[in-house]
């Protein structure tokens, strides 16, 4: 114990200079711990006295409950039964409010899960609302696409369908028009095929009646009066004009037109 006390001692010097007052009230209850030891609770006692004034200045309730309750035991060893009552009160209040402390330290805590827990559920409710945003902006854009799809579907459908009809119309039209192109051509083949034969066939008659009127003109011309003479030169000359029309027409009749 002798050899103990040395070191506390010297353990208690070092922090004097230092000036550490939490670790001098430290020292100080280990010295008097030893003198506890060594059955002297009577040099214990100024030195927990010391300690507590010095932890009561440094908050250091661990100290301060230890020292309290290390003097109520060296009073009490010394028969001062009134002191050891006051220090093992001052001890029980130290515990208090050592333990008031860790309370309000535990509901500090509490509180700071608590708000943690608050936090993080707004954040929760919050991401949430914002899946539902998400997920209500998917579904009307899904909605909207597949509408938009449907209307283009049906859009070109129709115009399928129309396009179908204008076809079939189209073909009816063109088939229409072949059978008249075609009715076409064949009356003008007939058409051509009569008039080749007509302007021929009235070629034979005309040049009669022509050959006649030149025999009649040479043959009476200037025998009679000057009316008849005209008549005849009438005669003649519409005689050539027709003849002169049936060959226009022969000639057309031929062609491919």
């Amino acid at each position: 114990y002798e050899e103990a006390l040395e070191f506390f001692n010297e353990a208690l010097d070092i922090t004097e200079k230092l000036n550490d007052k939490y670790a001098i009230a430290v020292n100080l209850n280990k010295v008097a711990e030893v003198y506890f030891l060594m059955n002297k609770p009577r040099e214990a006692i100024p030195l927990l006295e010391r300690s507590i004034a010095l932890s009561t200045r440094t908050e250091g309730k661990s100290i301060l409950s230890m020292a309290t309750e290390n003097i109520s035991k060296a009073y009490a060893s010394q028969g001062d039964y009134q002191k050891a009552y006051e220090y093992q009160l001052a001890h029980q209040e130290v515990g208090n409010s050592i333990h008031n402390k860790k309370k309000d330290l535990v509901i500090l805590e509490i509180q700071k899960k608590n708000k943690k827990k608050k936090k993080q559920r707004l954040k929760d409710v919050e991401l949430r609302k914002k899946e539902k945003e998400v997920n209500a902006l998917t579904t009307f854009i899904l909605i909207f696409s597949l509408i938009t799809i449907g209307i283009l579907f049906f859009l070109s459908l129709s115009r399928y369908h129309f396009q179908t009809r204008m076809n079939r119309l189209l073909q009816e039209k063109n088939r229409r028009i072949e059978m008249q192109n075609k009715t076409l051509m064949q009356t003008n083949t007939s058409l051509e095929q009569f008039a080749y034969i007509a302007s021929h066939d009235l070629k034979e008659p005309l040049r009669t009646i022509g050959s006649y009127c030149t025999l009649i003109k040479r043959k009476y011309m200037g025998k009679l009066d000057e009316e008849a003479d005209e008549y005849l030169n009438f005669i003649v000359k519409g005689v050539k004009q027709m003849y002169s029309l049936l060959e226009d027409v022969l000639a057309y009749a031929r062609t491919d037109n």
